[in-house]
């Protein structure tokens, strides 16, 4: 007989499933009359942060109503802009995102851009106001096959922008999208390939060139970005296959968290156990899977970047099944789970180049204006003045954007 120490001994030291710790969101986003929008929202099936070049809290998030129009919201969930015909054609937009200094005519602007499914597909593209943060379609008629999701991708080394299209049939499509010289973007495919099954969310990780696709029935596939990688390479990640680490079908929306020197996460909705999957950046190593409130939910988005006071360790958004989207303070994850807290990443898509910072406000030049919100910030830690992010704004950014000085 085994002796009754042993016994008690293994009860102590095998090990145990944690609960799924759940956070409350900190902000719900549905789009009302009551709340400054045009129409209601239906199912808000997807999502994306733009984040202010200046004042964080005047950062945006953008959804997608897939059976209905766009929203534009405040950070507080409150409404800014609706977007329905003919802007938004058919009312049938799909997967959003948002990518920095796109050139076009000169200036560089923020693009925001949308797959049109169910009919009539194309992509959709519109520049950012940074004044009044409202969309204003930039697109040249994008055209594309039949389509299900959608992600950008921008090549930091060659500053040249894509669109990628996912497929109910699993037929993956790239556009380059470029200034077309009338004011407008066009776009052009560039690659295509049939190697998945049906695929709606994915998102690409500009700083290593990969493109994360998540194919709902399978896992996450990962691929070169880039129009001339081949499809042979693309490689089902095994800690990400659906019934690995909790993943369990349909796996819908996917986004990165960024952090300095590579480190981060990439983040999943698990849509079939009401969750989100948290892996490791670098070796894809599970983390953690987390419960944001949600109920078949499908798309999300996060960020590691200070948004201000609501969300100043930065958020993570998903559908929550419906009308509505939760806001989860990142903060709180971070600490609850003892993942990354960070938020010194530049999300204006060149990997934090000394030069992009100097610009402070993101209008292509380094001159008195940048100068002006540099002395307003004097002393400060840390902020959108701290060009070489050491956490204080002094002598030493000072000298950063006299070497880089545009006027």
């Amino acid at each position: 007989m085994e002796p009754i120490f042993n016994k008690v001994q293994w009860f102590f030291s095998a090990p145990t499933a944690l609960a799924e710790q759940s956070y409350p969101p900190k902000v719900i986003y549905k789009a009302t009359e009551e709340n400054g929008a045009e129409s209601s929202a239906k199912d808000q099936d997807d999502m994306a942060i733009w984040i202010h070049p200046v004042n964080p809290s005047q950062s945006t998030v953008i959804r997608s109503d897939k059976h209905g129009d766009i929203y534009v919201y405040n950070l507080d969930g409150t409404v800014i802009q609706t977007i329905g015909p003919p802007d938004n054609p058919l009312r049938e937009p799909g997967n959003i995102d948002v990518r920095y200094n796109f050139p076009l005519n000169g200036n560089l602007i923020d693009i925001v851009g949308v797959n049109q499914r169910e009919g009539d597909d194309r992509i959709l593209l519109y520049a950012v106001d940074k004044n009044t943060r409202k969309l204003t379609r930039v697109d040249d008629d994008i055209k594309t096959g039949a389509t299900y999701g959608f992600c950008f991708y921008h090549n930091q080394e060659n500053n040249q922008f894509y669109g990628i299209t996912t497929s109910k049939s699993g037929n993956i499509q790239e556009y380059r999208i470029f200034d077309n010289g009338n004011n407008k973007i066009d776009g052009e495919l560039v690659r295509e390939f049939d190697k998945l099954g049906q695929t709606e969310g994915c998102v690409v990780d500009d700083e290593t060139n990969t493109v994360y696709l998540a194919e709902e029935d399978a896992g996450v596939w990962k691929i070169g970005a880039m129009p001339d990688a081949l499809a042979s390479s693309a490689y089902l990640i095994p800690s990400m296959k659906t019934n690995a680490n909790g993943l369990k079908a349909d796996l819908e929306g996917i986004a990165v968290y960024y952090s300095p020197a590579g480190k981060g996460y990439i983040v999943i909705s698990n849509q079939g156990a009401d969750s989100a999957a948290i892996f490791d950046r670098q070796d894809y190593s599970f983390k953690t899977t987390v419960k944001v409130n949600t109920s078949d939910g499908d798309g999300l988005d996060v960020t590691s970047a200070n948004l201000g006071s609501i969300f100043p360790k930065g958020a993570l958004l998903a559908h929550k099944g419906g009308a509505e989207i939760n806001g989860v303070d990142w903060g709180l994850i971070a600490t609850g789970e003892g993942l990354i807290e960070d938020i010194s990443w530049n999300p204006k898509g060149d990997g934090g180049s000394g030069q992009s910072r100097a610009d402070i406000n993101q209008d292509g030049r380094i001159d008195v204006k940048d100068f002006g919100i540099f002395m307003s910030n004097w002393g400060a830690s840390g902020g959108v003045a701290d060009i070489n992010k050491d956490q204080n704004v002094d002598k030493d950014d000072f000298a950063e954007i006299a070497a880089l000085w545009s006027l």
